[in-house]
């Protein structure tokens, strides 16, 4: 398995600010090994394994494929030092999933924060952000609701996978990595959350 290798330096060197890391090829290619043998294996991980801080790392995108339908992912890229992008899953007192969305470019930080449920068969996190919140300098420049807010949190937990704001399937999980499906990408664990429990 030495595209975990692979995947593994990749968030270690993200989180630890160390240059040494692979390169985006290989990286992108340690990803499509890693969603090959996740279908392999047919393992379906705990909703609770997710929770916690996650910051993104290294993202492919997509694009569509020339010579077939279908899509494949992109060229890969690492995110700049100067980005952090932050994802957090929780539990809340009435043991329905949270979670909240930063994203922090020197003093200014967006957070998007909402309810979240997991989908154990199909391995789909699915959520929708219905909290908005800017500070600069960590002075509040707007906090509110977005999206339909309370009214849209009643309808989430009722609501079919479709009716859902946005999901995506995850192929492969450690404390290591979260990985995305569809436009894969790198979600070492973080060390602590990032911010309030969403409303």
């Amino acid at each position: 398995m030495d595209y975990l290798a692979d995947l593994k330096q990749a968030a270690h060197a993200t989180i630890s600010g160390n240059p040494m890391r692979p390169q985006g090829k290989n990286v992108v290619a340690a990803l499509l090994q890693a969603e090959k043998a996740s279908k392999q294996l047919k393992t379906s991980p705990h909703f609770s394994e997710i929770f916690g801080p996650w910051q993104l790392c290294f993202l492919t995108g997509t694009k569509k494929a020339r010579q077939r339908s279908g899509i494949i992912l992109g060229a890969g890229r690492y995110l700049p030092s100067w980005l952090k992008i932050q994802i957090f899953y929780q539990n809340s007192p009435t043991s329905e999933a949270k979670v909240e969305n930063s994203v922090q470019l020197g003093a200014l930080r967006l957070l998007v924060s909402g309810p979240a449920k997991f989908y154990p068969v199909k391995t789909i996190v699915a959520f929708d952000f219905l909290n908005l919140e800017i500070k600069l300098f960590n002075a509040a420049l707007f906090q509110g609701n977005i999206r339909g807010g309370s009214r849209q949190l009643q309808a989430f937990y009722q609501q079919s996978l479709r009716g859902t704001g946005i999901f995506f399937p995850i192929f492969s999980l450690s404390r290591t990595s979260l990985l995305p499906g569809v436009g894969a990408a790198v979600w070492p664990c973080g060390d602590a959350p990032m911010g309030k429990t969403p409303n």
